[in-house]
């Protein structure tokens, strides 16, 4: 395979370049160079198998020479394309048969893949993984076979292993950062085993950051020995070194890693103290190293983090001594206040703004733009205060808003370089729709989504309200028991309802709908819950089982139950559960139940059992949500109660179905309650007086007592129903009222 090969594939993946009018163009190989190439592999064919053959086709491939590509198409689409060719070509040839030329070919597209454009940075540290492990093979068989010159030619060098672990540490992922990880002990392996492959510094700190960045139990003991074995690769320990490994440590959540952190960092005090050369290039120890165990500190959850944050403050102020090497930076005095802010209280929040506000102060007095506070340092105090709120802190959402309006005059007067961005206002609208001031919050927090929406439409995308701040608004006006809670809800449903138009998570949506039928619903309008849970199915979204009880319940909370638009509600419900959409509970079945006993409809009693025996078939047949309860056949046996009527025959018939669902629920050994005994015997009102209603009295009264639920409202029931002298004897009460407290214990 001659040298022609490799010099044609060379061509094609970097491309022969010429200027013209200032523009790059590539200019491919000429067809007849091909054939001159191909004449020459022609010559040597008699040498070459099958699989070489074909590897020369895809390295002769050419197109003709008048064609002209733009550089930068060249390299997006056809330089790309070439390298994925050439990876499918190594990977199809059998290890150990790789060319010195292709293994040069090889090296050379890893370079290229590491300093080449980037666009999926996964993808691009799998080829590079792809290509060293086939570097590996290809040792491996050389040392196996004893090849000395071959064994020169593949000897893996710490570049390779640098780029391919630069390549997985760059995607920024917890298991990328493990992949870098485990490249770099790899290569230790192989320097163990043969000497060859020495790790650099350089290496060693990338792994050590990988470590850091993998958060694995144990990676910043494995960061540690890897430190202490630094004299077995000939490797002096440096600040970058130590900074990597004092990051290992302080990103670690096991007890005590900060403790670490703060010791290795004295231990490279004291080895690489801070200073300026005689060029005026800062040496030893820097900043980045203390901010980072400040870091640790604010999110380590200790009690005692700020204060640690705190002291290490101090601590770089001493070590500096007024030269400016150690000077706390802005992500210094963040990590303080981030410190103070974990704590979520309201005194940390206080400490977290009482520090904000002396970095602004020594900012605005000194004009030092260096020490200008961040957006996520205003952010984080923000979050702070709306997480006090949610914590049921009346006044944390004013705090949070006095801020963001501090932000904006400081901005508009030109004494701070940005302005409260979209997520800062966000954060103190949660805040507001969190606070316990629900009259007045809720007010202001329409006003910080009118404000994000005309900044919107002015032009500035970022601030374009979400469904998620839409859906807080209204539910915060639903849950503020204000009187015109559900008029206020309506109104920015109605303002926003284009921008819920467009949202695409329909669960949102659902939410708010959810939202809309339950304020109507909680303000006894069960028209206006019914026209939203309407127009929630016309927009093709899932109403759940709670809408539809929700509407049936404020119907039935109406003095006279409106049993026509109940109906209406029941079989949109029933509509919904035939298309497959939802899946009725138990809940709304009850409340249907109730609902028709509300209205008093005819053959109540029986009308109730249908849906009860409905409601068993649908569990049985798997919608395991729907299973009757206590409260369903409690709801079944006060409609036989309201069933009563002058008809003896039809009591009779409507005792049975109270009997019926009263034997179901001992028989399935349900737990009963004091209304399921209430409600039976006030139902053997539908027998007539008598010995057999008496019998049946007694006998309900018994089973009552034997399971201990005797109270007042099962007392009431019971002379309702029995005459004096059966209840005084069932009592045990010669006398006056019966006190339930005189009854025996076990009752």
């Amino acid at each position: 395979r001659t040298t022609a090969c490799f010099g044609l594939m060379f061509a094609l993946v970097h491309g022969f370049t010429v200027p013209s009018n200032n523009r790059c163009f590539v200019f491919p190989p000429s067809s007849l160079f091909i054939q001159k190439v191909d004449e020459a592999s022609d010559l040597v064919a008699g040498q070459l198998n099958q699989d070489t053959l074909l590897r020369e086709e895809l390295i002769l491939e050419g197109k003709d020479d008048t064609q002209m590509l733009d550089t930068k198409t060249n390299e997006n689409t056809g330089e790309h394309d070439l390298i994925d060719q050439f990876i499918d070509l190594v990977e199809n040839i059998d290890q150990g048969k790789l060319s010195n030329d292709e293994i040069m070919l090889l090296r050379s597209t890893m370079q290229d893949l590491a300093v080449g454009k980037q666009e999926d940075p996964e993808e691009n540290a799998k080829k590079l993984d792809i290509l060293l492990n086939r570097l590996l093979d290809e040792f491996v068989q050389a040392a196996q076979s004893g090849n000395e010159s071959r064994i020169k030619l593949l000897d893996p060098s710490a570049e390779e292993f640098l780029l391919t672990m630069k390549a997985w540490l760059k995607i920024g992922d917890k298991s990328a950062a493990r992949k870098a990880a485990e490249i770099f002990f790899e290569q230790e392996e192989i320097f163990d085993s043969t000497g060859l492959c020495t790790p650099t510094s350089d290496t060693i700190q990338v792994a050590i950051d990988a470590l850091a960045l993998s958060r694995e139990r144990g990676a910043d003991r494995k960061a540690k020995a890897l430190v202490d074995r630094l004299s077995k690769f000939n490797v002096s320990p440096t600040p970058q070194i130590f900074t990597s490994l004092i990051a290992s440590m302080a990103r670690d959540k096991s007890r005590g890693s900060c403790f670490r952190a703060e010791q290795i960092l004295e231990e490279a005090l004291e080895i690489f103290p801070p200073d300026v050369d005689e060029d005026g290039v800062y040496t030893g120890m820097t900043v980045d190293a203390f901010n980072i165990v400040l870091t640790g500190w604010a999110k380590s959850d200790r009690n005692d983090g700020p204060e640690r944050a705190r002291n290490l403050l101090l601590r770089m102020e001493a070590v500096d001594a007024n030269r400016e090497i150690l000077k706390p930076t802005v992500q210094s005095f963040t990590s303080l206040i981030d410190a103070y802010a974990q704590k979520n209280t309201w005194e940390g929040a206080c400490e977290a703004e009482r520090t904000l506000n002396a970095l602004l102060r020594e900012y605005l007095e000194l004009k030092d733009e260096s020490l200008e506070p961040n957006i996520a340092t205003f952010g984080i105090v923000l979050s702070c205060w709306s997480r006090v709120s949610k914590r049921g802190s009346t006044d944390a959402a004013s705090k949070a808003d006095k801020l963001l309006m501090r932000m904006e005059d400081l901005f508009q007067s030109g004494r701070l370089s940005f302005g409260p961005d979209a997520i800062a206002y966000v954060t103190v609208l949660l805040a507001c729709v969190n606070s316990k001031n629900k009259i007045e919050a809720p007010i202001r927090a329409v006003e910080i989504l009118d404000e994000t929406n005309e900044r919107y439409l002015d032009g500035d995308d970022s601030f374009k309200p979400s469904a998620k701040s839409i859906r807080a608004v209204i539910e915060a006006f639903v849950k503020s028991g204000r009187q015109d809670a559900s008029f206020k809800a309506e109104e920015v449903f109605k303002k926003y309802d284009e921008y819920l138009l467009q949202e695409e998570d329909d669960k949102i949506v659902n939410d708010i709908f959810q939202s809309m039928i339950f304020g109507w619903g909680k303000n006894c309008d069960p028209g206006k819950a019914h026209e939203v849970l309407v127009e929630m199915i016309d927009r093709n979204l899932k109403p759940d089982s709670f809408c539809f009880d929700r509407v049936i319940e404020a119907y039935t909370l109406e003095e006279a139950a409106n049993l026509g638009q109940i109906k209406e509600v029941f079989e949109l419900m029933e509509n919904c559960s035939a298309n497959g959409d939802l899946e009725p509970n138990e809940r709304v079945y009850t409340s249907f139940i109730r609902a028709l006993t509300k209205a008093k409809v005819a053959s109540l009693g029986q009308k109730a059992w249908v849906i009860l025996e409905r409601m068993k078939m649908l569990y049985e047949l798997g919608n395991k949500g729907i299973k009757p309860t206590v409260f369903t056949y409690n709801a079944v046996l006060h409609a036989c109660v309201e069933a009563m009527s002058d008809d003896a025959t039809e009591n009779l018939e409507t005792f049975k179905v109270a009997l019926k669902a009263f034997n179901t629920l001992v028989e399935d050994d349900e737990r009963l309650d004091h209304v399921t005994y209430g409600n039976m015997l006030r139902c053997s009102a539908l027998l007539p007086q008598g010995s057999q209603r008496e019998a049946v009295i007694a006998t309900i009264f018994d089973r009552c007592c034997r399971n201990g639920f005797i109270n007042s409202y099962v007392i009431r029931d019971l002379v309702l129903v029995a005459n004096e002298e059966l209840w005084r004897d069932l009592c045990q009460c010669s006398e006056g009222e019966i006190n339930t407290k005189s009854l025996p214990a076990a009752w």
